[in-house]
């Protein structure tokens, strides 16, 4: 089943507390930084999202009691923002980041707050699937024999890691146009029925899908 569009009203959730301003002012900087000596050309892939609109986003799904749990795991998570944004939220985060360079900014981030987020370098497509070039962006393959919604004994874990994708309560990623339908084929395939994926599909506020049976 294809994931449902909730709609979420985040007009409530009142002002930041010091400590998430803190945390985004701090991690801006350094991707401001990070652009002004061109060091992102290395990483041609690599795009900043509005951080203020996922925390409302974020914590308007937790307040509402959405997720059925508190595990959080950013697809390409670079310099961690939106992990560490999880992780003073109250919830057991991760960030999946396959560039060793941008998780040590993550976990150095990190660190200097306090904040207690596992990144993991490797790959978001989780073990047993694999990708290949469509037409219109990235396609996801299916490991053979697979059904949707088959996770009995838990489901595809992330390459060398005890991560599983039946783990998390709550995905986000930061997709480009281009692999915003493989973004949302990989959560419709991989993700236990009921979790949660923050994503954005251009400008606006970010969309809420919940994963199907």
């Amino acid at each position: 089943m294809s994931p449902e569009q909730l709609e979420i009203d985040v007009s409530a959730t009142g002002d930041p507390p010091a400590a998430v301003l803190d945390w985004v002012r701090e991690v801006e900087a350094r991707i401001d930084d990070f652009f002004e000596t061109e060091a992102n050309r290395r990483y041609p892939l690599y795009l900043p999202s509005d951080a203020m609109g996922f925390y409302h986003t974020l914590k308007t799904v937790t307040d509402s009691g959405l997720p059925e749990g508190k595990v959080f795991c950013e697809w390409g998570s670079g310099f961690g923002l939106h992990a560490g944004l999880a992780a003073l939220l109250g919830y057991e985060a991760h960030g999946i980041e396959i560039e060793p360079e941008l998780n040590g900014f993550a976990r150095e981030l990190a660190a200097e707050h306090g904040l207690d987020v596992s990144y993991h370098e490797t790959s978001y497509v989780p073990e047993g699937f694999d990708t290949a070039d469509g037409l219109g962006g990235t396609d996801l393959l299916l490991p053979p024999g697979f059904r949707q919604g088959d996770h009995q004994g838990g489901g595809p874990c992330y390459e060398g890691t005890d991560l599983c994708t039946t783990d998390i309560d709550v995905f986000y990623v930061y997709p480009r146009p281009d692999d915003q339908e493989f973004m949302l084929d990989l959560f419709e395939n991989t993700a236990e029925q009921g979790a949660l994926l923050i994503t954005w599909f251009g400008v606006g506020q970010p969309l809420v899908f919940r994963a199907g049976d």
